[in-house]
């Protein structure tokens, strides 16, 4: 739905652009009424891309309801530390952010496809952020929340690096992505 509904915006602002000309093709308007026509027309133009952008954008909700299924009780646990030591849950992300990406870029404008792109750029962060803070906070006490510090950190590069390298590869296809890589994935 939110694919249709951002295709269908967008198909809303086409059709307006082409109304708007015709009304001035075919009409005798007043300077100050084409002005006003013109006026109306980029706050209506304005809104539907808006609207698109924002409905792309939020195809990220579905994208990660598996992967917080999947992989988010067990992100920052003792099996994530000791056991799965080719950051595993890492590619579970991306594996499952790829196989939504053949979706999105089949039912989505591909003008859209890379504000969906941006938006899980932003979401895979949050997510991986939210993990460990809900881990951090179930910890109590003066020690360490793992058992090992060195590895800990040495699993979170990991993480973080097989996540970025793969919205990089995407930034190879749209590359303007490469800004809000950087930005996202500085924190």
């Amino acid at each position: 739905t939110c694919c249709a509904a951002s295709n269908d915006f967008i198909r809303m602002s086409e059709k307006c652009e082409e109304l708007i000309e015709e009304i001035k093709d075919e009409c005798n308007l007043t300077d100050g009424a084409a002005e006003t026509l013109e006026e109306q027309a980029a706050a209506l133009l304005g809104l539907y891309s808006g609207d698109a952008v924002y409905a792309a954008q939020k195809t990220h909700l579905y994208c990660f309801e598996p992967i917080e299924e999947e992989v988010a009780d067990e992100l920052f646990g003792e099996a994530w530390l000791d056991e799965l030591t080719h950051n595993e849950l890492a590619l579970t992300i991306v594996r499952t952010l790829d196989d939504f990406m053949e979706d999105l870029e089949t039912f989505l404008d591909e003008v859209m496809v890379q504000k969906a792109i941006e938006a899980q750029i932003s979401a895979s962060v949050n997510f991986y952020l939210k993990c460990m803070l809900t881990r951090a906070k179930l910890h109590s006490g003066r020690h360490s929340t793992f058992s090992n510090d060195e590895k800990a950190i040495h699993r979170m590069r990991g993480d973080i690096l097989t996540m970025r390298d793969y919205f990089d590869g995407l930034a190879e296809t749209f590359p303007t992505l490469k800004r809000i890589i950087e930005s996202e994935f500085h924190l």
